[in-house]
């Protein structure tokens, strides 16, 4: 993938589509191949996913959570 953080994203999101799925393998024999097609895809949607601007990643997190928006209701009640 050509970066150590990329190819270790990759890695973490096959494990999470990969896990829950285990008992769908039906042949143990095939669970080489099966990882491998999983990692592969992950690989490819981690390298091809667009890249998100800074200024969006910002607007994001400004934005008030659940926890954000019970505290400031709190302050504004008292």
């Amino acid at each position: 993938m050509g970066d150590r953080h990329a190819a270790q994203d990759a890695l973490q999101e096959a494990y999470l589509v990969a896990l829950p799925r285990l008992g769908q393998l039906r042949e143990p024999a095939a669970l080489r191949a099966w990882l491998a097609r999983i990692v592969t895809r992950e690989c490819w949607k981690v390298k091809h996913q667009p890249l998100q601007s800074l200024e969006d990643a910002e607007a994001v997190d400004l934005a008030p959570g659940p926890h954000q928006q019970a505290e400031s209701r709190k302050q504004l009640e008292s």
